[in-house]
C-alpha cells in the first residue's frame, strides 16, 4: 500500500459522516435540537440520559412553530471518557417572526451503552 494514511483518512472520514447522531457529543446535542425543532416530545424524550423505555413525553416542552433551527460554534469539553460538556449558540426563527433569534447555551452529555446522550444543561461558556 502507497499512502496507509490516506487510506486512514478516508476510512474514518467515511466512519463519522456515517455514524449515527449518537457517536458523538455533538451529535447527540444536534439530534436533541433537530427533534425539538420538529416539535416531536417523544423524539426529544429519547435523546435524553434520564430515558428509560415505557416513559411519556407528556411533560417534553417542544415548540410547535420552528420555521428553522441550526447550532452554531459548537465546542466540546470533555470531563472523562464518558462525560463532556458541549457548548454553543443556538439559531432559530419561528414561524411569523422577522428576525432570527441566536443565544449561547451548554448542555452535559454522557456515554451510556455507547451512545451520547443529553443531559442537563449547563449554561453559557465565560471567557
Amino acid at each position: 500500500m502507497k499512502h496507509p494514511t490516506l487510506l486512514l483518512a478516508l476510512a474514518a472520514c467515511v466512519f463519522l459522516c456515517c455514524a449515527g447522531p449518537e457517536r458523538t457529543p455533538e451529535g447527540s446535542v444536534r439530534n436533541f435540537w433537530k427533534q425539538m425543532a420538529a416539535g416531536d416530545q417523544d423524539k426529544v424524550l429519547r435523546t435524553q440520559v434520564y430515558y428509560r423505555p415505557g416513559m411519556t413525553s407528556e411533560f417534553i416542552m417542544a415548540p410547535q412553530n420552528i420555521e428553522w433551527l441550526h447550532l452554531d460554534s459548537v465546542a466540546t469539553v470533555y470531563q472523562g471518557p464518558e462525560r463532556a460538556l458541549v457548548y454553543y449558540q443556538v439559531v432559530f426563527k419561528k414561524k411569523g417572526q422577522e428576525r432570527t433569534t441566536r443565544y449561547s447555551t451548554g448542555t452535559m452529555a454522557h456515554l451510556v451503552d455507547g451512545r451520547w446522550k443529553v443531559g442537563r444543561p449547563v449554561g453559557a461558556l465565560r471567557k
